[in-house]
């Protein structure tokens, strides 16, 4: 990773993106496509929103590093990656069902045990 990424990384970290749910909603907001991915324009709207107005080449050096699966597009749990301090970290149940919910606005009922596992 370079280290404009990693200033990026660092950046928006500390705007917004420590809670889970915060996260997913500032994704949303950027996923103008409603299609729960976002593309390079959409990543370059969501830097500028924090401040960060980054070059041509800086925006395709995080895109190449996000995009994990180079599908050209960044989805949820490839940016959730990009942000949290773990790398590639699994993304769990709860969360998956969170990411699966896209029309509801209320939390998903958690079970003890998916709870335990957090």
């Amino acid at each position: 990773m370079t280290l404009l990424v990693s200033a990026v990384r660092q950046h928006l970290k500390k705007v917004n993106f420590h809670n889970f749910n915060s996260l997913l909603q500032a994704f949303r907001h950027d996923d103008k496509k409603g299609q729960v991915v976002i593309e390079g324009e959409d990543l370059q709207d969501m830097c500028r929103q924090f401040n960060l107005d980054l070059s041509g080449l800086v925006l395709d050096d995080l895109m190449e590093y996000c995009d994990m699966d180079k599908d050209g597009l960044i989805n949820f749990q490839e940016f959730a990656n990009f942000l949290n301090w773990k790398n590639k970290m699994a993304i769990s149940k709860v969360e998956q069902r969170i990411l699966t919910s896209e029309s509801k606005t209320s939390t998903p009922q958690i079970t003890c045990r998916e709870r335990l596992s957090l």
